[in-house]
């Protein structure tokens, strides 16, 4: 620590005055305070770092206009890398019975709270025998609150491949890995 001594002989440290402009409210060009928050550092691990075991919903089973909801278990594993998130799920299990996949890993955004992660799946339309297959863009926004994970899947459907309408956010919950 460095001293200086000022024009009327008082000693003033220059860490302290380096330190006062980040620890004193800002304030807007009227004057109104700004409250002033933290801001993360390497030693402040973003809220969604870890490993969380996780229930999302994986897709859509429609039959004669009976929707069956096709839900997935796993472990979501979360980084952040510079000031981009990667995660990877390992699916366990999943409600219809089929294996489940092999882990995918997604990349996105770290926001305050969680993270914003993209995916690009197939989705599979049989219609009477007509089969196609479309890429869907997919959102997952993630939300971290001490152990407890929420969130939603937003899957981008072209409107002819959802004949009963647009598909609405799927939700994601979770609870983060002890140990």
């Amino acid at each position: 620590m460095s001293y200086t001594r000022n024009l009327v002989g008082r000693i003033t440290s220059t860490l302290v005055l380096t330190l006062i402009p980040a620890m004193l409210p800002a304030s807007t060009p009227d004057a109104r305070p700004v409250e002033a928050r933290p801001t993360a550092s390497a030693a402040q691990p973003a809220p969604i770092t870890g490993q969380w075991t996780i229930d999302w919903e994986l897709g859509r089973r429609i039959e004669n206009d009976n929707v069956q909801v096709i839900r997935a278990s796993g472990v979501l594993t979360a980084k952040v890398v510079g000031d981009s998130l990667e995660a990877t799920i390992d699916m366990k299990s999943r409600t219809d019975g089929r294996p489940a996949t092999p882990a995918i890993t997604l990349k996105g955004k770290v926001s305050a709270t969680g993270g914003v992660l993209f995916q690009v799946q197939q989705l599979r339309f049989n219609a009477n025998g007509d089969e196609r297959t479309v890429e869907v863009k997919v959102t997952w926004t993630l939300t971290a609150n001490g152990d407890a994970l929420t969130g939603e899947i937003v899957r981008d459907v072209p409107a002819d491949m959802a004949p009963m309408g647009p598909v609405p956010p799927a939700t994601i919950t979770g609870t983060r890995v002890k140990g």
